[in-house]
Order: C-alpha cells, then sequence, then structure tokens
C-alpha cells in the first residue's frame, strides 16, 4: 500500500509540474519597428501684421548628420500645409551633404503663417535618429511678403519630426 501510495504522490507531482509550467512561450515586448523615414514639417513662427500674406521664403538650411544615414533627393522637398499655392515654387538645393538648403518663391497670391513645406529623408537600415538631428541653421532666413519685403518678427521652424 506504501508503493501504492508513493507512485500516487509521485504522478501527481510530475502532473502538478507539468500543468505549472505549461505554454508560456517566453514572451515579452517585441522589438521595436526600424524607422525607415524621417518626416519633417517646417512652418513659419510669429505673428503676421493685418493684411500681410507670405509671399516667398529666403534661402532656409536644414542641417542633419551624415553619421546617422540619412538621404534626401529633391523630390522628397514638396510644399505642405498653408504652402500649397498656385504657380508657387519650392527650390531644393541638395548638393553639400548634411544640408538640405531650399528657397519657396512666387507664392500668388500669397499664404498664411504655419506649416509650409515637408521634407522626406530616408533612414539607412542600422540607424537611429532622433529629432534633435535636424536643426534650421542660425541665420538670416526672410520670410517675404508679397511685395518681397522681409516680415519683421516671423521666422522659420521645424513644427515636427516624425519616424515611420
Amino acid at each position: 500500500m506504501k508503493i501504492r501510495s508513493i507512485g500516487f504522490f509521485f504522478l501527481a507531482a510530475v502532473t502538478a509540474a507539468l500543468v505549472g509550467c505549461g505554454g508560456g512561450g517566453g514572451g515579452g515586448e517585441a522589438p521595436p519597428v526600424q524607422p525607415t523615414r524621417a518626416i519633417v514639417k517646417l512652418a513659419t513662427s510669429g505673428t503676421l501684421p493685418a493684411g500681410t500674406l507670405i509671399g516667398g521664403i529666403g534661402t532656409t538650411t536644414v542641417t542633419y548628420p551624415t553619421t546617422k544615414g540619412l538621404s534626401i533627393t529633391d523630390s522628397n522637398v514638396v510644399t505642405s500645409g498653408v504652402g500649397i499655392s498656385a504657380g508657387s515654387f519650392l527650390i531644393p538645393n541638395l548638393t553639400i551633404p548634411g544640408q538640405a538648403k531650399f528657397i519657396m518663391a512666387n507664392v500668388q497670391p500669397g499664404i498664411a503663417a504655419g506649416e509650409f513645406a515637408t521634407l522626406t529623408f530616408s533612414i539607412a537600415s542600422g540607424n537611429s535618429p532622433v529629432a534633435g538631428d535636424f536643426v534650421i541653421t542660425e541665420g538670416a532666413t526672410p520670410v517675404l511678403d508679397t511685395n518681397s519685403v522681409a516680415i519683421s518678427g516671423v521666422s522659420v521652424i521645424i513644427q515636427s519630426v516624425t519616424f515611420q
């Protein structure tokens, strides 16, 4: 009888252990997805004088590190937000690594303050840039009215950086 009791006890212990160890699969969170694009939105900041519209934006330079796998082409510098205006030109110059330069010209009949351009950078595999990697170079970036006169107190800023 003792042997039978020990056998049942052993069988119960093994069954409990197997049930307790079942199926967890390890788990945890899935690894983060590597972003392949950085979308940088530019906007004007400041208050336009009453009755004034923006007619152009002088040379604007967005700098970015060349060591973080970032690249951009002319077709990835586009008008967006309030910047979309018939006949306006957004002219990029991407010849210097680490710099995305452009001007926005002939904005007729003019645009309000706000988002006006989107720059979409490609991110090479294995790189992880951060929002702070994108900077508008200090200096004169004139925001012009429809008569090509600089508007005091209005400047160009990075409105947002999104990684996808």
